[in-house]
């Protein structure tokens, strides 16, 4: 996604922000493959992406956003509470 986005990874935050445009304007097969990074990796910070992708319309990125965010939370990141980014 990065190289068609024409972004560069050269920091952390970089990065972050790629796997965040990922999630929203992505193809799907980029979608799943940003979420299946943040779950190895462990990158908590993109918690309003996670959960945007999650209550999204496509059941197979929805199952895949939960499991992200049930693998974050076993691993002790505080999941927040979906109502601050505007769900449930």
């Amino acid at each position: 996604f990065a190289g068609e986005d024409g972004a560069g990874l050269s920091t952390e935050d970089a990065a972050r922000e790629v796997l965040i445009r990922a999630l929203e304007k992505g193809s799907d097969e980029q979608k799943l493959g940003a979420l299946s990074l943040i779950q190895r990796k462990g990158i908590y910070q993109v918690f309003p992406a996670i959960l945007h992708a999650l209550f999204g319309d496509n059941p197979e990125i929805n199952r895949a956003a939960y499991e992200t965010l049930w693998h974050l939370g076993s691993a002790g990141a505080e999941i927040p509470d979906p109502k601050q980014f505007g769900f449930g």
